[in-house]
């Protein structure tokens, strides 16, 4: 490796897809990139009855990007106020999402 440094990007998922809403959503894919290779993929649970601990807990994993279904303007804020890029409104199946951004 080159010593570049792993991006981390999450990306909201349910049953194989991508979570219709990231306010409710329980489950993230949180992937470590190094350009276009996956270094790491991980699942990270959330308390879905606690919306803004998913903020909280994306930026203690040091996520830069975020893909998701719908979200709330507040929680969209909340994530761009800290520094993570939101790439809202996407849907279909994870694997076919992680491909595409890639």
């Amino acid at each position: 490796m080159d010593g570049q440094c792993a991006m981390k990007v999450a990306l909201t998922v349910w049953e194989g897809r991508i979570s219709p809403v990231f306010d409710v959503c329980r489950e993230a894919l949180v992937l470590s990139l190094r350009g276009t290779i996956i270094v790491s993929e991980d699942r990270v649970l959330f308390d879905a009855q606690q919306s803004s601990t998913q903020v909280e807990r994306l930026v203690s994993l040091g996520v830069k990007v975020l893909v998701c279904g719908a979200i709330s303007e507040p929680l969209q804020s909340q994530l761009i106020d800290q520094g993570i890029d939101v790439i809202a409104f996407v849907a279909g199946d994870a694997e076919d999402v992680v491909k595409a951004y890639l």
